[in-house]
């Protein structure tokens, strides 16, 4: 995807935002030390070029019907989220499980 800077704006105040709110969760939860990693916002990154990527193809694909075009993206962003969940409830068993076998050896 050829960023303009428009395009960087809004994947920075992206990153900004929700990295800020990431923060104080886990300044609330007691573990501020647990920010991302550089390798990890740049990862966080290219997630975010996907997303707004998708967004413009929805949008070109939709063309004047605004109304689709929002229809379909909330469809996507909500289907990003439900299976980012179900990665995280996964990673969380997958460790318990983990930390259950370092206990029993």
């Amino acid at each position: 995807m050829k960023s303009s800077i428009y395009d960087l704006y809004i994947k920075n105040n992206i990153m900004a935002a929700c990295e800020t709110y990431f923060n104080k969760y886990l300044k609330k939860e007691g573990v501020p030390h647990e920010g991302l990693t550089e390798e990890e916002r740049e990862l966080v990154g290219r997630q975010i070029d996907f997303i707004l990527e998708m967004i413009t193809i929805i949008n070109a694909k939709h063309g004047e019907d605004e109304q689709a075009s929002a229809d379909d993206i909330v469809d996507k962003l909500v289907s990003i989220c439900v299976i980012a969940k179900m990665n995280e409830a996964r990673l969380c068993r997958l460790l318990n499980e983990a930390a259950d076998k370092l206990k029993d050896d």
